[in-house]
């Protein structure tokens, strides 16, 4: 693999950012670009120090992933994407398919594994875990790409009614909410009525017990 493939790495805990990006560099060829701890951190550093491919955990202090990949792209910045995360939560999984990332790594896989998977990756190949198959999402080949499965509530919600079901999830009020995602009241209030219409869900308490059992808070 040629050295001009550039790679950034990005957790929220900076020393393992940079762990996986001392790994990377000392067992593969390709070349590592820089590091980053911050969701909107790595928006601005990606603005002026491209990169071919980000290596990113989910949850990145200011903004998530998904959020930050929101931003790269409406600025026309588009490399393809891997998360490497320490759980296949299912929401997690369906999120990435649906963004289009190009795989989903586990920090637990051997480093061996870890950087076969990049390989591929960077060859154009889409590396997903097994687990998610068959319940999560499933494999076109003739589009050689994997796809959600419609199967689950959920799954059609947006990125963002996803984050505010999660925070209604966990008692978060409407304010609150509001505050935290810097969206008017207004906006959180039209995103909670269209989510629990989506999941014919008509209180919080059942809210909760919903994300919980679809995993997207902890009990």
């Amino acid at each position: 693999m040629s050295t001009d493939f550039r790679l950034y790495v990005c957790d929220r805990n900076l020393s393992v950012a940079q762990s996986f990006a001392y790994a990377i560099q000392a067992n593969t060829s390709f070349r590592v670009a820089g590091t980053e701890s911050d969701g909107q951190h790595l928006v601005d550093q990606l603005k002026t120090q491209p990169c071919d491919l980000l290596i990113s955990d989910i949850n990145l202090g200011s903004i998530d992933l998904f959020a930050a990949t929101e931003k790269l792209r409406a600025q026309g910045i588009q490399p393809k994407i891997v998360v490497l995360t320490d759980t296949h939560a299912d929401h997690h999984l369906a999120q990435s398919v649906r963004m289009g990332y190009d795989g989903y790594l586990l920090k637990t896989d051997p480093l061996a594994t870890i950087l076969d998977n990049l390989r591929r990756i960077a060859r154009n190949r889409s590396v997903y875990p097994h687990e998610g198959e068959n319940k999560v999402y499933f494999f076109d080949a003739k589009h050689d790409r994997y796809k959600l499965r419609p199967s689950r509530r959920w799954m059609d919600l947006s990125m963002r009614q996803v984050e505010v079901l999660k925070q209604l999830a966990i008692g978060h009020s409407v304010k609150e909410i509001a505050k935290t995602m810097h969206l008017s009241p207004k906006s959180v209030d039209s995103h909670k009525y269209r989510i629990m219409h989506k999941l014919n869900i008509h209180d919080r308490v059942e809210l909760a017990r919903f994300a919980i059992r679809h995993q997207l808070i902890e009990p």
